[in-house]
């Protein structure tokens, strides 16, 4: 017995001996189990901190550009990984909104910055022969945020201030002159039970006191304007970080050719929030225009632009989440898209005009689905997984 377990310890010790014997041999000689053994090593590069970047891998002078916003100014450096820091850039009075778009084809990177808080500009980063050069274009002006800020608003020539809720009136809608314009009154139990016959009673006493054909699309506005003034004033404008920077934020969602000449156009959009309406712009770099503009009741959440139908001309698929009863408070009064309390998916093509339009509810019926089906393309549905 005692010979035996002898030989098991000297098996056990043998075996130990050659585990840690390859185990050294691997850790001398890596290249046993690698073709190189500088797999084991890691080369890397530190940059000071970015706000945004964007990497070039094929751009034969800098592999990355990175932006940093301090105090409304913005540095825009161009670095390479072997030689450290080329250049650096500063914007004054900008401030960045969106993150960086890098187009492939032309080694070109983009963004979009605020001025102003309602300029908007298309700046071009890029690298031409060996000398840094940045393309400005302004693009756009959106003058919406002056309105978030006023507490009246005029309607019909007739200047209205903040509704007033009052618990205890014993009437449950009063018009009330106040200093230039007027004041409304409403019982807290009347506006929690709107409907179609309060409606006509307060637009109509408006009408016959103001003398005005106050009409339910004005009531409309008038509450939406102060729900939103009511909105942004308490989440926004206390916070001292607003009246510094760009309020909106931008997207650039790609290039397409919105004209047919074979040059593709920037797809921008601005915008999208509560009460106001998202835009999107296709602005052509070459001719620093707008090739067209549309605007929707919200902003889209997840977009894609191909080509669906195979005809070499490319669509742009959105998709958005319902504005419910949230519209932009000028949603009656102009062309948006998209004015349901439901989610959509929209198809427009390269011009911005709309090409198919799905509209989601709880449970599609068999003739919807038949009506979608015959309305998108064979490419568009297997997307849709109807």
């Amino acid at each position: 017995m005692k010979k035996i377990l002898s030989k098991i310890f000297r098996v056990r010790y043998f075996m130990v001996a050659l585990l840690l014997g390859t185990i050294l041999i691997l850790i001398l000689n890596p290249n046993y189990l690698y073709d190189k053994a500088e797999y084991f090593k890691t080369e890397y590069s530190i940059i000071e901190e970015a706000d945004f970047f964007a990497l070039l891998p094929k751009n034969p002078f800098f592999d990355i550009v990175y932006l940093n916003e301090n105090e409304n100014n913005i540095f825009i450096s161009y670095y390479n990984f072997k030689t450290g820091k080329l250049k650096q850039t500063e914007l004054l009075g900008k401030s960045i909104i969106s993150p960086c778009f890098v187009d492939t084809l032309e080694s070109s990177v983009f963004i979009i910055l605020n001025s102003n808080r309602s300029d908007y500009f298309l700046f071009e980063l890029y690298n031409k022969d060996n000398s840094f050069e940045i393309k400005s274009n302004k693009i756009f002006s959106y003058n919406i945020y002056k309105s978030l800020l006023d507490s009246t608003i005029t309607i019909k020539n007739k200047k209205f201030f903040p509704i007033k809720i009052d618990k205890n009136a014993k009437n449950k809608f009063k018009i009330e002159r106040y200093e230039d314009g007027y004041k409304l009154s409403f019982s807290k139990s009347l506006l929690d039970s709107l409907n179609a016959e309060s409606f006509n009673f307060i637009k109509q006493k408006i009408s016959n006191k103001l003398m005005i054909d106050f009409t339910i699309d004005d009531f409309n506005l008038l509450i939406n304007f102060f729900r939103r003034n009511s909105y942004y004033q308490n989440k926004y404008f206390s916070n001292p970080l607003y009246k510094k920077k760009g309020f909106f934020s931008a997207t650039i969602l790609g290039k397409i050719d919105a004209d047919n000449d074979e040059e593709k156009e920037i797809l921008i959009q601005i915008g999208r929030d509560r009460w106001i309406k998202g835009i999107i712009i296709c602005y052509s770099i070459t001719k620093r225009e707008i090739i067209w503009k549309k605007e929707f009741t919200q902003g889209f959440e997840n977009y894609l632009i191909l080509d669906i139908d195979n005809d070499d001309v490319d669509e742009i698929l959105l998709s958005w989440y319902s504005p419910c009863n949230e519209m932009p408070i000028d949603f009656n009064i102009r062309n948006l898209i998209g004015t349901t309390n439901r989610s959509y998916f929209f198809v427009l093509n390269n011009k911005g005009e709309l090409k198919a339009k799905l509209i989601s509810s709880k449970k599609l019926t068999d003739e919807e689905k038949k009506k979608i089906q015959i309305e998108l393309s064979k490419d568009l549905k297997s997307t849709l997984n109807i």
